[in-house]
């Protein structure tokens, strides 16, 4: 049913959070290593391909809100932040760190595995302290 609901409002047609990971270290390089966020977006966007129908697609259709693309990409930024590869500089502004700067090519899964590891051990940690 899931499955269904997603192919109908056109989720499977966008690209995974993790797809972006590169791309907006890419992008923030050819941009002097900071950028707005809504600049990011569409410089990446672009250097994918991302046609117009994917980028409209809505995170949640009933809502009129934010698009399956942008959420997609703030997860994205969040992945590339907890690996200590971009900070948020300003407020919607991303900033490639020294260690974002050096970094080549990021793999997907592995960034995928060390975020989880670092989000479940955080959550222990802050368990054993309450």
């Amino acid at each position: 049913m899931l499955e269904m609901i997603r192919k109908l409002f056109g989720f499977n047609r966008v690209p995974t959070s993790t797809a972006y990971l590169n791309p907006i270290l890419q992008c923030l390089r050819g941009l002097g290593g900071s950028a707005r966020i809504e600049e990011l977006n569409s410089r990446v966007a672009e250097s994918m391909g991302l046609s117009d129908e994917v980028l409209a697609v809505l995170h949640r259709p009933w809502h009129q809100g934010q698009t399956e693309f942008a959420y997609r990409m703030a997860w994205a930024g969040a992945y590339l932040q907890i690996l200590g590869l971009i900070t948020d500089s300003q407020r919607a502004v991303w900033s490639l760190t020294p260690l974002g700067w050096e970094a080549k090519d990021v793999d997907p899964r592995a960034a995928e595995r060390e975020v989880h590891r670092q989000i479940l051990n955080a959550l222990r940690n802050s368990r054993g302290r309450a």
